[in-house]
Order: structure tokens, then sequence, then C-alpha cells
């Protein structure tokens, strides 16, 4: 089975789940929430965006419902190398006749945010549930072997050509951990990756 075939049957598999927990009035275990809970921490959507930071809150509503939120980064993209160039851009490379001979090496996405909302379903005192999704834009960044003498030189430059810009799909899992901190596993769909983090709450639970 191709991986992103996988990746598609178990993200519609925790939809599947998040929507049965959303439906059930009362959440397992039979404990709903008395006050409002919060949390808020560090969170990454591995190996793409390595920076991030998200947020919850859970209402006292139907045993038990609430919102997440979260913003995500790539703070590691190719404009950070010495051999980028902002002045000058991948279509031009092919067409300056000051670059001719440059032969292409190999291009690379950098997801440089996303933006994310989710539902949040409590389903046990130590579990969570959460699904929903988001907005990710992705810039290119093309790397060519530039004649320069005898030898050749490395040139990353920006190919907008290559943009994505799109609609991310989200699903997973909140777990507490101690009382005043939860941990984050999940899935997305774009960029393709994993969720992960961990949050302080508040009031502890």
């Amino acid at each position: 089975m191709r991986p992103s075939n996988l990746l598609n049957r178990v993200l519609l598999l925790g939809l599947f789940l998040a929507s049965v927990s959303l439906s059930v009035s009362t959440p397992v275990g039979g404990q709903e929430l008395d006050r409002p809970h919060f949390g808020i921490g560090y969170v990454i959507n591995g190996p793409n965006q390595m920076l991030g930071f998200g947020g919850y809150v859970v209402l006292p509503v139907l045993g038990g419902l609430g919102l997440y939120v979260d913003g995500k980064a790539d703070i590691d993209n190719p404009s950070k190398d010495r051999a980028f160039d902002s002045s000058i851009t991948a279509a031009e490379v092919e067409q300056d006749p000051r670059y001719a001979g440059s032969h292409f090496l190999k291009f690379e996405t950098s997801w440089r945010r996303s933006y994310n909302v989710a539902l949040v379903r409590p389903v046990s005192p130590f579990l969570m549930v959460y699904g929903g999704g988001g907005f990710s834009q992705g810039e290119r960044y093309t790397l060519y072997d530039v004649p320069q003498g005898d030898v050749g030189r490395a040139l990353w430059v920006r190919d907008p050509r290559g943009d994505e810009d799109g609609v991310n799909m989200m699903v997973g899992v909140i777990i507490r951990m101690l009382p005043s901190i939860s941990s984050q596993l999940g899935i997305e769909t774009r960029p393709r990756g994993f969720t992960a983090g961990l949050s302080l709450r508040l009031p502890p639970w």
C-alpha cells in the first residue's frame, strides 16, 4: 500500500472516531467537567515545521467540548543557506545567459506557515481527541549547479512557480501525563507529517 493511501485511511479513521466521540453526550467513564479547562504549549509538525505554539479551551457543555488552535512555521529553509540569492528566481536562472550551463540539482518546499482550528472532545480524564483543519503556505526553493571558472558553485533561489497553498487536515489526541502537563500526538496532511507537542493544563485536571 502506498504511504499516501495509508495516511489517508488513518486520517479518515481518526475523523470517524472523533465524530463518534463528539456525538456522545457524556465522555467515556461518565466524568463530566465542572469548569472550563485551558491548555497552552509548544507544538510541531515534524519533520517540516519545528516551531509552533498551540492552545485549547474545553468547556463543561455536552459533557465536555472545546476548541484547539495552533500556528506553526519552518525555521530551517534554504533562504538561510550561504548559497541562497534572493535577487533572482529559478525562472530567471533558466533564461539568463549569465547562467548558461547551469544544472538543476533538486528542489525543496519550505512550509513557511500554517494555522489550524479543531474541535476537542474529552473521552476520559486522561485522554482528549481532536479533529479539524486549516491553511498552509509552502514556498518552493530550487538548487542549481552554476558554472564558475573551471568548477561549479551551488545556488539556491526562490521558485514561486512551485509554491503550494492549500487546506490542511489534522486529527490527534491530547494525553494527560501529569495533572498540569499534557502531551499531544497526531497526523496532518499539508504538510504531511506528525504532530507532537507538550502543553500546560490550567487548572490541573
